[in-house]
């Protein structure tokens, strides 16, 4: 009885309205102090600024991983070596990953964090989503790599952007989704027609992948002196619930499986675009052959262990949520006391289409 309770609670749309105004109030607190410390820290200290900017951005993408972790149960098993893994906290790491699930980022993030560099993760994103209010403004303050999607002019500005990402004194994680897109029916056709066109791998479980930033960035880090790369796989096989956001608001639990495999930049052949390439498209065959045996055997290669979880998301949406929720209680508390009789009715109207939401 309690149990079903409880997943009405989680199922309410009430419960989601009051998640997401936690979420975009706290995200535009958190961007203000971030623009303030950016003004103010940054022209003297680069790296006070980033460590102060850390937890800044930790407040606001911890509430995700709290929502995935502890209001929707979600788990994730992770697969490889333990020498692997334990390469992967030794220095800064590029990981390409498969880019196939709505929720994709967040399994990142909920990994990033369990690793102690949630807020240092990074990755490429459309220059368009630094305006976005929240979380575009955050990561135009977190030095994310914007694109213009032309490579023309791409390419003229990307190696100074990863080499701001370079001299981080902490530790940082850069995603590449090298397909450029979320896999799907439609865009996986038209993957399988290009492809087609120019004698390249058919991929059963990918988009062809696009080379061109893959190649710059392997160059550029190899010269840097990074050790190595590591190819990420995200599968769910044996999850009872789509892998997607609304499962997670929904509090429905999800269950992950990540593979990581680390690939020595000295296994890539870097002299040539044309070799770079060549090994970018071998890669994605195997990535093809590691997720179909994933799917006949629910197994990718290696041991594996089932991440903890952390308790500091849990404070930190706990935190926001104890902040916003007494004005948010006062307000409607002053409303129904208000003796206005339309503020009654639509307030009650409101809150039992809420109710019956479920």
């Amino acid at each position: 009885m309690l149990g079903r309770a409880w997943s009405a609670v989680k199922a309410n749309l009430l419960s989601h309205l009051f998640f997401t105004l936690v979420f975009l109030t706290s995200g535009l607190v958190l961007n203000f102090f971030q623009l303030l410390v950016y003004c103010l820290v940054r022209p003297f200290s680069r790296h006070l600024y980033r460590r102060i900017n850390y937890y800044l951005i930790y407040g606001s993408w911890a509430q995700a991983v709290a929502l995935a972790q502890w209001w929707s149960g979600s788990r994730i098993r992770v697969w490889g070596t333990d020498e692997d893994l334990k390469a992967l906290l030794s220095d800064h790491q590029m990981c390409v990953m498969n880019h196939c699930y709505e929720v994709d980022w967040l399994i990142c993030w909920m990994v990033c964090d369990q690793f102690k560099m949630l807020a240092n993760a990074k990755t490429f994103a459309k220059k368009s989503l630094m305006y976005a209010p929240v979380i575009g403004w955050n990561w135009a303050l977190s030095e994310q790599i914007f694109l213009e999607r032309s490579w023309e002019k791409d390419s003229q500005t990307i190696g100074g952007k990863l080499d701001k990402l370079l001299d981080y004194k902490d530790k940082i994680l850069l995603l590449m989704f090298s397909e450029g897109t979320r896999f799907n029916k439609a865009k996986h056709e038209l993957s399988l027609e290009f492809a087609a066109k120019r004698d390249l791998p058919r991929l059963k479980h990918h988009l062809l992948p696009r080379p061109k930033g893959f190649v710059y960035c392997v160059q550029h880090f190899k010269k840097r002196g990074l050790k190595a790369l590591f190819d990420v796989q995200l599968g769910f096989r044996d999850t009872p619930h789509p892998p997607t956001v609304r499962s997670i608001i929904n509090g429905e639990p999800l269950v992950a499986d990540l593979y990581f495999r680390k690939v020595p930049f000295d296994n890539i052949p870097t002299d040539t675009t044309e070799d770079c390439t060549k090994f970018l498209y071998d890669l994605y065959v195997e990535k093809d052959k590691e997720m179909d045996d994933y799917l006949q055997t629910g197994k990718f290669p290696g041991s594996v262990r089932e991440l903890p979880v952390r308790v500091w998301p849990l404070l930190v949406l706990c935190f926001w949520s104890v902040l916003l929720a007494v004005p948010c209680l006062y307000g409607f508390h002053a409303m129904l006391t208000s003796g206005s009789t339309l503020t009654i009715v639509l307030f009650s109207t409101f809150f039992a289409l809420c109710s019956s939401s479920f």
